[in-house]
């Protein structure tokens, strides 16, 4: 009697570990840095030149699945915010010289939702337990847009009969004008490199690559004669914690 328990016992604390590093259920937050770029689909008349930085902030959860020894499935629901910053000159040359500078301020969130391939390198001699894992990783993400907010400041210059005349203004774009130049939705392929540092922490550092533009592309602005596209690529840093890892 004390040997089947003392058997059924050991079952339980074995399938138990298991469990634990089967499944994985954990929280991350981190850091986005984006990187920017307009496309202009136009020739324009007047010279323009335009500088964007930006980044912002993630977090949400995250669900793994160990179907085979070091091969792992992760799915992902995020809060994702991107925020960047745009200054644009533009001058125009005749009788009178023109100068026009923008300083704008946009900031978009979305809901990402990443689906991964993950292989690891196990780096602990531990055969059960939470264990210290070298990850590799490559995916596809769904981005959502849900708010987006853009403010500027436009200076301008005019330079007529050795008089300067200065003059600025500021502006909150409207919505409904940014939800129709902005994508409702965005797919992006990934790649990455994780570590599991064991005690629940594990870090993350993953590049994105846009499938198509961060805005519309559409036949009647582009014939309206000012349009360029913006293309968002994103490399994000997150640290996590896995809710249950095992002693």
């Amino acid at each position: 009697m004390k040997k089947m328990i003392a058997l059924a016992f050991a079952v339980s604390v074995t399938a138990f570990g298991y469990a634990q590093f089967e499944h994985q259920v954990g929280a991350k937050a981190g850091y986005n840095h984006l990187f920017l770029k307009y496309d202009n689909l136009l020739v324009e008349d007047n010279p323009t030149t335009r500088e964007l930085n930006g980044g912002g902030f993630t977090l949400g959860g995250y669900y793994n699945y160990m179907p085979w020894d070091d091969i792992f499935l992760q799915a992902e629901i995020l809060f994702s915010n991107r925020m960047w910053n745009e200054s644009s000159i533009s001058t125009y040359q005749g009788q009178v010289t023109t100068t026009t500078q923008t300083y704008t301020h946009y900031i978009n969130n979305y809901v990402e939702i990443p689906l991964l391939f993950k292989y690891g390198v196990n780096l602990s001699k531990r055969k059960y337990g939470d264990k210290k894992y070298l990850f590799f990783y490559a995916g596809s993400s769904t981005h959502l847009l849900l708010t987006t907010k853009g403010t500027s400041q436009e200076t301008f210059r005019i330079d007529a009969a050795g008089q300067t005349t200065i003059t600025q203004e500021d502006l909150t774009m409207e919505k409904t004008d940014l939800r129709e130049f902005f994508s409702p939705f965005q797919v992006s392929g990934l790649a990455g490199i994780g570590f599991s540092f064991g005690y629940g922490l594990n870090i993350d550092l993953r590049y994105q690559f846009m499938m198509n533009p961060a805005s519309r592309v559409t036949v009647t602005a582009t014939q309206a004669g000012d349009f360029s596209v913006l293309k968002q690529n994103m490399a994000t840093v997150t640290l996590g914690y896995n809710f249950l890892w095992d002693y």
